[in-house]
């Protein structure tokens, strides 16, 4: 069996890419350690961000995963949730997992896919923060990498402003069609350039991740890749008096002249 990894970025159309993959298992964000600190609904389906503090929060972008762990471990308010992820983590006996359970969970959930048989595919992603060590094997044990990535990065950026101020988790829609969510709120254009440059950063830590397996890598693009056979559709935000043409000026303005207009 076929073993793919994908590296992407956020609001990439990575969703919708993975879902396409022929492979038995789909495990998507396999090796994102925060849903071991971070509490959720009775379902699993949504983080409950109200219940996390900001140290956390900032900490887990960082990737200081033992601050993230003390911020978090202070304020732990979801012990219904954690007695669930006990229950899929055969390693972790208490409520809120002990640090040690936490920084070297990448390297168990590695050995459990090292050991399954049949073809799976997972997503990687910069603010997961794998060890090198388990990247390296992991790359080293998959048949195809593949690199996802989009044309149009004001798009991109724009995206991810959008969705960082929706009231609710919602990133995408698995109903087949397009969801369309209208939220009034003051569009941060000033955040357009840091948003590219951090994109630009991501897509930097892929092509690092990935030089050593240059030969089994290939490149899929958001804007030319046939999504009709993905069971996801793109989640539309829209957003009263939101002005295209200035996300292009600002970012015009900051040096992202190159950007090949999509939107």
């Amino acid at each position: 069996m076929v073993n793919e990894v994908y590296f992407a970025t956020p609001r990439s159309g990575s969703h919708s890419i993975c879902s396409l993959s022929k492979t038995r298992y789909h495990l998507l964000e396999y090796f994102n350690v925060e849903d071991m600190i971070l509490p959720r609904n009775s379902t699993g389906s949504q983080i409950l961000y109200n219940q996390i503090s900001q140290d956390t929060l900032d900490n887990l972008e960082n990737g200081d995963f033992e601050s993230a762990w003390h911020s978090q471990k202070a304020q732990s308010t979801a012990p219904a949730y954690y007695k669930k992820i006990n229950k899929l983590f055969s390693t972790m006996d208490t409520e809120f997992p002990s640090l040690e359970q936490f920084i070297n969970e990448q390297q168990r959930r590695w050995e459990t896919l090292r050991n399954t048989s049949d073809g799976w595919s997972v997503k990687i992603m910069r603010y997961h923060h794998l060890d090198p060590s388990v990247m390296d094997s992991l790359l080293a044990h998959s048949d195809r990498i593949y690199t996802i990535n989009r044309l149009d990065l004001v798009a991109q950026a724009v995206s991810i402003l959008k969705a960082h101020n929706m009231p609710s988790n919602v990133w995408h829609s698995t109903t087949g069609e397009s969801v369309e969510i209208k939220q009034q709120f003051d569009f941060p254009y000033d955040e357009i350039p840091h948003v590219i440059e951090n994109i630009l950063e991501e897509n930097a830590y892929i092509k690092n991740a990935t030089k050593k397996y240059e030969n089994k890598t290939q490149v899929l693009t958001y804007e030319r890749t046939d999504l009709s056979g993905s069971k996801y559709r793109k989640l539309n935000i829209n957003i009263p008096l939101l002005d295209i043409d200035k996300c292009y000026s600002v970012a015009k303005k900051a040096g992202y002249d190159f950007i090949n207009r999509k939107m």
